[in-house]
Order: C-alpha cells, then sequence, then structure tokens
C-alpha cells in the first residue's frame, strides 16, 4: 500500500539532513523518489526508532497529510523534533470560508492580508480530498487540484474581507476564470496568493475580480484570472429556480419531439406524427 518492499525501516537520512519531509501516502512515488516520507511509514516506525542520536529534527508537513497523520508524527519523534509548519496543518480554512461542507475537502489556510488588497494563504491538500478520491499520476499536484484551490480562495477572500453587510448569506456566481500553469506543483509546502485587482459593490451584489498564482519555493507553478459575482443568496435562489423550471421545460418540449439514438445517445428529430384516428 505504501509502495515500498522491504517494509519501510528508518534510514540514516536525517544523519544529512536536519529535515524530515512528511508527504500523504498517496503520494507514495514522489516519496520513493526523492527521500521524503509518508505519513504511513512515519506511523509505522516505533518510538524509539526515531531516536538515532541526532536531536533537533524538523518535521516538515508536505500535501496529503491529515491533522491526525501530522499528529502522529510528531508523537513518533517526540523530544527529538519540531514541526516548522503543524500550525497551519490544524488550521484549516472553515467551510464558512470555502463553502464546503466537510473539513478535508478544503484545500486552503484561512488567507491573510500582505499588502494593501493583497491576500496569502498555504495551499493544504488532504489526501482524502474529493478530487483525490479515483488516482495520482506521476509525482506532482494535478492541475484540477489548483483550480479548485483558486476557486475556494476566491470565495475565502471575499468571506473575510467583503461580506455581504449584516451577515447575509452570499450565493456566489463564477463569471470569469482563466487558468495557466507554468511548472509542476509537487507535494511539497506552497502558498497561494491573491491580488484584488477590481472592487464593486452597490445594493444588489458585490463583484470582485482577481489574479492569483501558486507559489512553490518561491517559483509561480500557476495563475489565474477570475471575475466572482456575490448575490444574497435569497435574491439568487429565487432566479435559479424560475430558470431550472424552464430548463427542464425546454427539455421535455425537446423529448417529446425527439428520439434517443442507439448509437451516441443522440437525440435526433422524429419524422412528423400522422393524425391520430379518432373512433366514431
Amino acid at each position: 500500500m505504501l509502495g515500498r518492499q522491504p517494509p519501510f525501516e528508518f534510514r540514516d537520512f536525517n544523519m544529512q539532513t536536519d529535515v524530515v519531509i512528511v508527504v500523504g501516502n498517496v503520494f507514495h512515488e514522489f516519496a520513493h523518489k526523492t527521500g521524503a516520507v509518508t505519513a504511513g511509514e512515519v506511523e509505522a516506525l516505533d518510538r524509539s526508532t526515531a531516536h538515532t542520536g541526532k536531536r533537533d529534527i524538523r518535521l516538515l508537513f508536505g500535501q496529503g497529510v491529515t491533522t491526525r497523520e501530522a499528529s502522529v508524527s510528531l508523537d513518533r519523534f517526540h523530544d527529538v523534533a519540531e514541526a516548522s509548519n503543524f500550525g497551519q496543518i490544524v488550521s484549516r480554512a472553515g467551510g464558512h470560508l470555502s463553502h464546503k461542507h466537510k473539513d478535508h475537502n478544503t484545500l486552503i489556510g484561512a488567507p491573510e492580508e500582505i499588502a494593501e488588497r493583497v491576500y496569502s494563504a498555504p495551499l493544504l491538500i488532504d489526501e482524502r480530498s474529493e478530487l483525490m478520491g479515483d488516482h495520482q499520476t506521476g509525482l506532482h499536484i494535478q492541475g484540477m487540484l489548483q483550480v479548485e484551490s483558486f476557486r475556494q480562495m476566491m470565495l475565502a477572500v471575499f468571506e473575510k474581507f467583503f461580506p455581504l453587510p449584516s451577515g447575509i448569506k452570499a450565493y456566489a456566481v463564477i463569471n470569469r476564470m482563466d487558468v495557466s500553469f507554468a511548472n509542476f506543483m509537487f507535494p511539497l509546502p506552497a502558498d497561494i496568493e491573491c491580488t484584488v485587482t477590481e472592487l464593486d459593490i452597490n445594493d444588489r451584489r458585490t463583484r470582485l475580480a482577481v489574479t492569483m498564482r501558486t507559489l512553490q519555493n518561491r517559483q509561480e507553478c500557476s495563475s489565474a484570472t477570475l471575475i466572482f459575482t456575490f448575490y444574497p443568496a435569497s435574491v439568487i435562489a429565487a432566479k435559479e429556480s424560475d430558470m431550472a423550471l424552464k430548463a427542464i421545460e425546454l427539455t421535455r418540449n425537446d423529448a417529446a419531439v425527439s428520439d434517443l439514438s442507439a448509437v451516441g445517445g443522440i437525440l435526433r428529430s422524429l419524422p412528423p406524427r400522422e393524425p391520430a384516428l379518432v373512433a366514431e
């Protein structure tokens, strides 16, 4: 399961460096290629095994590690290790910022303002995330995880710094999202930087335009331009309901005069119907 045979034994890598990098189990191939260790491998250690005579080890948690796994890693390296970014791992942004119900689907920490209208948050991927439920390709972080992290960052910046007045629940509409990728991002610590380039607020809604980028080892991995509009949920819910009813009516009308092709499931028009014979 962890990608190594024979079973992992504590190596002497910490005799060469004071930093032990721990990544999620799903990134076992990355760990095998680079000398990082997976959370499962650390958990398999006996607490006394990590005492190799070298003290002042620093644990650095990469992507995929859960809060529980980070705590277990600290336990295995008790008395000899400090965790550089443990505080980030246990301080994932709340669902009110990311608009996620399950904590492990939130990909970011809470954003902080680092300059005027410039915000930063750590990327915090939990390997149980909904976007990692199928497979992991290669050694790098998949692009769609970065796209989703941009979306969540936009929501979190709005909710924390530009919320609707009086605590009104907001409904977010994506108007535009352009994403570019420059370099592979690996399952190591990374940050998302968000700059608000346009802020348009009136009595009906709030619109934000932003530019974002992900940074790892001071190198840009991906970037995005986003425009979001935030409406009171009660207003947009009524409009969405009306549009949904119209959409289903059009779909039913199309289905009534079409046939589902056996090849490819394509809707095709039926010939005009003959007038129905009515019994005298």
